[in-house]
């Protein structure tokens, strides 16, 4: 199962930061619109164990969408925060977003919509955007855990 590191770093200005990264090298895969849903069982036994379950859906700025849904493990004791997390997706976001939504045995518990812009070094993914202030996240996948 894949592993995803994380850390969230708060920074005073976004544009000077994606001019750095592409100064060194990074390549901008996208910037997108995001609304997330989460989803638990009326009991919440997902969020209990500390599990998540999201689905996704992206637009970028052609209109094209794209629907993910992730199950995210419990965090692992780590220095940055890290999980496994197993997911899918599709491009047409109608061949997902319909299906797992309409159980009566689940709900959504959090809605929310993200501006983001998306850039890449190598591995690691780097999100940009403005949440409650300028935030940069950065994100490894890999198959083993690093201290």
């Amino acid at each position: 199962m894949p592993t995803e590191i994380e850390a969230k770093i708060k920074v005073p200005d976004l544009a000077a930061v994606r001019t750095t990264l592409q100064a060194a090298g990074a390549t901008r895969i996208a910037s997108e619109l995001e609304t997330n849903s989460f989803f638990d069982t009326p009991d919440r036994s997902l969020q209990s164990s500390d599990k998540g379950l999201r689905l996704r859906i992206a637009v970028d700025e052609t209109g094209k969408s794209r629907c993910t849904v992730t199950m995210k493990g419990p965090l692992q004791k780590a220095r940055f925060k890290t999980r496994e997390e197993t997911e899918f997706s599709a491009d047409d976001s109608r061949q997902i977003c319909g299906a797992g939504t309409k159980s009566r045995k689940s709900r959504a518990l959090v809605v929310g919509k993200k501006p983001y812009g998306k850039f890449q070094i190598s591995c690691v993914v780097i999100i940009s955007g403005s949440l409650a202030g300028n935030r940069l996240s950065l994100r490894r996948r890999c198959s083993t855990v690093f201290p």
